[in-house]
Formats: C-alpha cells, sequence, structure tokens
C-alpha cells in the first residue's frame, strides 16, 4: 500500500487496507479503499478486510454450497455486522466508514469472488491477465457505491465457480488501477503476469519490497489516490525444481523455519511426490524418519502452495 499524493500533501494516512486469512486449506483476502471524503473511512477498510476473510476462509465449504442469492445475503449481513460493531466502538456516523470491498476465497479447487465499488478484481491463467470484476462507478469515474450504501443487493457483484486454469488472483484498488487496468479495453497490464512469474524463483518479501519500489517509483506518479494491490499466487513445485532453489524460498515453500527441518521435509516430499506414497511406515522406513515426523512433515506438505503478495 502507498499513501496518495493528494493524502500526502494534505497529511492524511493511507486509507486503503488489505487482509488475508486461511484456515484447513482455505485461503480468503480482501482489499478496501477508505472513501477520501470520510477522515475514518480506514476504520472500516480495515474492519471488514479483516471480518470478511475471516468469515469466508472459516465458513467456506459451508458457503460454496448455497445459491448466488443466499451467499450474497451472508456478506452483507457480516457487512451489517461489522458496521454496528464500528458505530458502537468509535460512536461515529455510518458514513464514516465508507469505504468499498474487494475479495476472493478458494480451496485451490472452487473460488468466490465479490466486489462493491471500484478498484479490479483480476487473475492469471495461462501466461494471461483477465479482469474478473471491472470498476463500478455511478455518472463520474470518481463516483462510485461504498459499503455503507444502500441497495447492497444489486451492487454486490459476486462471481464463483472451478478455478479452471486460474493460478493467481489480484486484487487493486482505484489508485493502482490508474497503472495496471485499461479501462478503455477492460483490460489489465502485463506487469500483472510479470508480478506473479515472481512468485516462482522469489519469497514473497522480496517480491513485496520491488512491488513497493514500484509503487512509489511508477504507480503512485499516476494517480492522486492511494494504491494497494494484493495478490493470492498459486505455486506449484516439483522436487526436482525446488532443489534449485534458494534455501529462503524453500522454507517459504515448505512451511518451515530451520535448515535441518527442510532438509527433512524434502525427504518426505520426495516420496510423495516421486515414489507416490502415502502410507507413513513405508515412508518412515525409506527416510530413516520416525513415524511421528513422517506425520508432521506429510500434514504440512498438504497445505503447500499459496503465497501471499501484498
Amino acid at each position: 500500500m502507498a499513501r496518495g499524493r493528494l493524502h500526502a500533501q494534505n497529511g492524511i494516512e493511507c486509507q486503503d487496507r488489505v487482509g488475508y486469512c486461511s484456515k484447513d486449506g482455505v485461503f480468503a483476502i480482501a482489499l478496501s479503499d477508505g472513501a477520501g471524503s470520510y477522515r475514518n473511512s480506514s476504520l472500516g477498510a480495515e474492519k471488514i478486510t479483516n471480518n470478511i476473510t475471516k468469515n469466508l476462509s472459516i465458513g467456506f465449504y459451508k458457503i460454496i454450497r448455497r445459491s448466488q442469492y443466499d451467499i450474497k445475503k451472508r456478506i452483507i449481513a457480516e457487512i451489517n455486522r461489522t458496521l454496528k460493531s464500528l458505530q458502537t466502538e468509535h460512536s461515529l456516523p455510518l458514513k464514516e466508514f465508507s469505504c468499498t470491498l474487494l475479495f476472493v476465497v478458494t480451496d485451490g479447487k472452487r473460488f468466490i469472488s465479490g466486489h462493491i465499488g471500484d478498484g479490479v478484481i483480476g487473475a492469471t491463467k495461462n501466461k494471461r491477465a483477465e479482469v474478473i470484476s471491472k470498476p463500478e462507478n455511478i455518472i463520474y469515474a470518481n463516483v462510485t457505491t461504498f459499503i455503507t450504501g444502500t441497495n447492497l443487493l444489486s451492487h454486490l457483484r459476486l462471481f464463483r465457480g472451478s478455478l479452471n486454469g486460474y493460478d493467481s488472483f489480484v486484487l487493486m484498488s482505484d489508485g493502482s488501477s490508474e497503472s495496471l487496468y485499461d479501462r478503455k479495453r477492460n483490460k489489465l497490464s502485463k506487469s500483472i503476469v510479470q508480478i506473479k512469474h515472481w512468485a516462482n524463483i522469489y519469497t514473497a518479501d522480496k517480491i513485496n519490497l520491488a512491488l513497493k519500489d514500484n509503487m512509489e517509483e511508477y504507480i503512485i506518479k499516476n494517480s492522486f489516490d492511494d494504491c494497494s494491490i494484493i495478490y493470492l499466487i498459486s505455486v506449484k513445485k516439483s522436487h526436482h525444481q525446488l532443489r534449485s532453489l534458494d534455501k529462503e524460498f524453500k522454507k517459504e515453500f515448505l512451511l518451515i523455519s530451520n535448515s535441518l527441518g527442510v532438509y527433512n521435509r524434502m525427504k518426505v516430499f520426495y516420496q510423495i511426490v516421486n515414489n507416490k506414497l502415502i502410507d507413513y511406515k513405508i515412508i518412515s522406513k525409506n527416510t530413516d524418519l520416525s513415524e511421528r515426523t513422517v506425520r508432521k512433515h506429510y500434514n504440512a506438505i498438504n497445505k503447500f502452495s499459496h503465497k501471499l503478495i501484498t
């Protein structure tokens, strides 16, 4: 996230917020752009991104079976709970928490995505970027819908289905979209795919640093608005591919923090993906690791492959 030039000039904080939550193999990301006309809109953006990602990641397996209408009603109910909580906590008018909402939740096979307001939801597939949801602007390019608005049922755009080749999702605020989205052609910049490719060789920390530099050097200069972006990227690696990458990438991909753990997890990983083994006893015998250690690494391996970039 980067503070817009207008906010910087007026001494106002960045009002964009992003949120992330994962639970039992479900991953949820959200982005919210606080309304510039309300000084406390960042409170709404912060709360709704945290609450919506938590709600969707925990309840995904039940939610995905519901009708489009029922899913919308659940999302709106969460928005209303969040706004009521904010009013109780801060004793401010509802409009003070005005913000947009963009989110994606997936279990690696299916996804649900929702959008209120401007900003863009995109995805990458077969080395190409696609727009999932474009900005909703009312009359003028800088006028949009917020979660504090009326008739959210008609303004909440909902998308769901099979991943069907999608290997990343990206959410961006209106400020970032001025550089990364062609409104006339409804197309995303090729940079969206390039950033996704970085995730195959660099750690999230390195990518976030590069993204921050690009945000401050290029993107922020094309907009007076705050700029934010968040990716959820599926990274798939064979044992052979992983061996050739640096230690820090292995630690991140394998979800482990020490060198011995990386060494042992790689051994279990090899047995699973190369020898197609799922029996703890056989893997234990082949690796000279205890069954308890094998079980720990086996369970962790099942959580691989998603990388968060903000």
